[in-house]
């Protein structure tokens, strides 16, 4: 299955050791096939993407335009472009008629088994509440091509009519919440597993939802069995208070990811420090 992921190229250095983990980690652990979307990739990037035999699709978002336009507080148009990448995907994809559609700042901890996933349109996981099924995390999903490529303009309708009416909630997330909060098919967590909810020896994709590896003090070179790792005290309150619900969650899969990363320095595959 091809597995997609999308940066551009004002955003995609501040989460490269996210990017090279999750490149090695995919890799390493499972037979995905890796495919990235990019606007417009610079020579650091696609010597990283090269070494990874990573397919790349250069694209813009079709509302980028109106992202650069929009004054709405609060609203970034940088962000807005990187986030809204992901719903290109099924203009891209010609072959498969599932595929999976990841963030870059995941880890694979196994191959994940997806061949029984097949969703009328998106399946996803929880949010940051593990169990509540009103409202989805689109940092994972297993996505239908042809259905979601049938429904491309009327998402697209909904994108702009909510941000004419000033709503720009969680970016294209909220938006594929809004478009199919009831057809969506919910997977199980281990699917979209977050720091915060602790160790997991079943997690499949591990997904560092809020606090990033470069929010975190840097690993000891020789990290005991519980890490102590913190939060750079200069993070924002919001990500201190995530961190906070499992400190040790975020010590451990944070040494998985340096694991990685150690393993990508090792093969010259574009490991920086984060």
């Amino acid at each position: 299955m091809n597995w997609y992921f999308c940066v551009t190229s004002r955003t995609w250095q501040h989460y490269q050791s996210h990017l090279v983990a999750a490149l090695e980690s995919c890799r390493s652990e499972t037979k995905l096939h890796p495919v990235c979307v990019c606007d417009a990739p610079d020579r650091g990037l696609l010597d990283i993407l090269a070494k990874y035999d990573v397919q790349v699709a250069i694209r813009t978002p079709a509302l980028a335009e109106v992202f650069r336009r929009t004054t709405l507080e609060g609203f970034d148009p940088a962000v807005a472009e990187a986030h809204y990448l992901r719903l290109e995907i099924p203009l891209i994809e010609t072959r498969e008629e599932y595929v999976l559609y990841t963030d870059c700042d995941v880890l694979f901890t196994m191959d994940p088994p997806l061949k029984e996933v097949r969703p009328a349109y998106i399946a996803a996981a929880t949010e940051s509440q593990r169990y509540n099924r009103l409202y989805f995390n689109a940092g994972v999903m297993v996505m239908n091509v042809p259905a979601c490529r049938q429904a491309y303009g009327a998402v697209q309708d909904l994108v702009l009519s909510r941000l004419t009416n000033g709503i720009h909630r969680a970016y294209s997330q909220g938006d594929l919440n809004g478009f199919f909060w009831s057809a969506v098919q919910y997977l199980p967590a281990e699917y979209n597993w977050k720091p915060y909810w602790g160790r997991n020896a079943d997690a499949l994709i591990v997904h560092f939802h809020g606090p990033k590896l470069h929010h975190l003090l840097p690993l000891p070179a020789e990290p005991p069995a519980a890490p102590d790792v913190r939060m750079r005290p200069e993070m924002p309150v919001v990500l201190h208070d995530i961190f906070s619900r499992s400190p040790e969650g975020y010590g451990y899969w944070s040494k998985v990811a340096h694991r990685f990363l150690a393993a990508a320095a090792a093969r010259g595959s574009g490991h920086v420090d984060p």
